[in-house]
């Protein structure tokens, strides 16, 4: 469905609504060049958990406060009586952008930025920029290049010198673990899974990235690693599912913690005849026994949650405990879909709190997508209200390291219409969030928004 023509505040000229929206819009091919984008006006964003306020007043705990206008760098800091929305832009490129991807470049705020500029559910050249989204808003593009060609899909993590990322090109083939993207893809080709990149991280001289093999009867997990000094490898675990396979990962310490989707129960053998019916959560650690060329990576099992459901999203957020688990499962198993659920694991993946997992967003609906970031030990869960008959709208809860929940926030999509997507990037100083999006917007373009007063609450 295409968004209707309406009052959010952006600056691009929309086809078919006959004059000219207020909507920001940052142009790849002219900011390749220098260009940056133009500033203005704002609206209030939707109200997000506890209610919210128009542009400049305060709410109560759990609400937000959206600010009208731009922020420049060196410009007033907005006054923080809640979350604090910045008018979203849209990024529109000469051609299309799909598949929105963020990370943060050290050692500055700089925020690295690459789509696929090509339709939905085809490939086409993988394009890569700098976005100085924490320093002024609206952002400015730059140094936009063509960074690979025919992709059809990429996941991009942290590493220890700037984000890496598992590229593929199309089913069936070889994955291409990307070391640096900026200035120029790097890297080594990796083929375990070969059909979907599920994620990519990084340490000190050590690569770790999980893909996923779709076969007719069930999903087969590949987890690969690889250290510059030697060749890519397999590592452990070999994983059939009959659902969705679903894994996410990040760096810990000297090593990786990881979330996989396993069977319940635990079948030993993948084959036609084995039953994968019902879903546990795994968490697992992956330790660097050794800095010598070739050597495996230790996998050690922490604890596994037993929820005897498909599960339908996972998310996994580093922090200095260990890792947040994040996750939702469908719910058939109960009368209504259960809510977003976060988790505190340590170094070793094993839980640091007894009890239920936390609920995070309201039950009632499986969500469409789901994001995940840390500002210091604070977790930030990103979804989509498909129930707001206007538009789907993005709503952003925090959890405190305690486990309770903190301020929430919301942003309408209704003139760049999420379809897709969506990423959640938190900045070097941990006051503020970056949110993107997949956007229909005549043509897929990508959705900006910017949480400010973070660390304020």
């Amino acid at each position: 469905m295409k968004p209707a023509c309406g009052a959010l505040a952006l600056s691009l000229w929309m086809a078919g609504c006959g004059s000219r929206s207020d909507l920001h819009s940052l142009d790849a091919a002219a900011a390749t060049q220098g260009g940056n984008a133009g500033g203005g006006g704002g609206t209030g964003s939707n109200g997000g958990s506890g209610g919210a306020t128009s542009a400049g007043g305060s709410t109560s705990a759990g609400g937000s406060t959206s600010a009208g206008g731009s922020t420049s760098a060196g410009g007033s800091p907005p006054t923080c009586d809640g979350l604090v929305v910045l008018d979203p832009v849209v990024v529109a490129p000469t051609g299309l952008a799909r598949a929105p991807e963020i990370g943060l470049l050290p050692p500055v705020n700089d925020v690295l930025f690459s789509f696929i500029e090509a339709p939905p559910q085809t490939s086409g050249v993988l394009r890569a920029g700098h976005l100085d989204a924490f320093e002024s808003w609206p952002p400015q593009l730059t140094a936009v290049v063509d960074i690979d060609k025919d992709v059809f899909d990429f996941v991009v993590g942290p590493g220890p010198t700037g984000p890496v990322a598992l590229i593929q090109h199309k089913p069936g083939d070889s994955s291409f673990l990307a070391t640096t993207l900026l200035p120029q893809l790097q890297g080594v080709s990796l083929s375990t899974g070969n059909d979907e990149p599920l994620f990519a991280a990084a340490i000190p001289d050590r690569y770790l990235a999980a893909q996923v093999y779709h076969s007719p009867d069930y999903d087969v997990l590949g987890v690969g690693s690889y250290q510059p000094s030697s060749l890519p490898q397999s590592e452990q675990p070999l994983i059939c599912l009959g659902s969705r396979m679903l894994a996410a990962g990040g760096p810990s310490g000297s090593g990786f913690l990881a979330a996989f989707t396993i069977p319940h129960p635990s079948e030993p053998a993948c084959g036609p005849g084995t039953k994968l019916d019902g879903t546990s959560l795994s968490i697992v650690r992956y330790h660097v026994p050794s800095p010598d060329p070739g050597t495996f990576l230790d996998f050690q099992q922490g604890d596994v949650l037993a929820i005897d459901d498909p599960v339908a999203l996972l998310g996994l957020a580093p922090a200095s405990f260990g890792a947040w688990v994040v996750f939702q499962s469908i719910g058939s198993n109960a009368e209504t879909p259960p809510p977003i659920l976060a988790a505190r694991v340590d170094q070793s993946g094993h839980l640091l709190a007894d009890g239920p997992p936390i609920p995070v967003s309201p039950s009632g609906q499986v969500y469409s997508q789901l994001a995940v970031a840390t500002l210091g030990d604070t977790l930030a869960v990103a979804w989509i209200d498909a129930l707001d008959p206007s538009a789907p709208t993005i709503l952003v809860q925090l959890v405190r390291p305690d486990g309770s929940l903190g301020p929430a926030t919301s942003i309408a999509t209704n003139e760049a219409w999420q379809s897709g997507r969506v990423r959640l990037l938190a900045s070097a100083t941990g006051q503020s969030l970056l949110v993107a999006w997949e956007a229909e917007l005549n043509d897929t373009r990508v959705g900006l928004a910017r949480i400010d007063c973070v660390t304020a609450l």
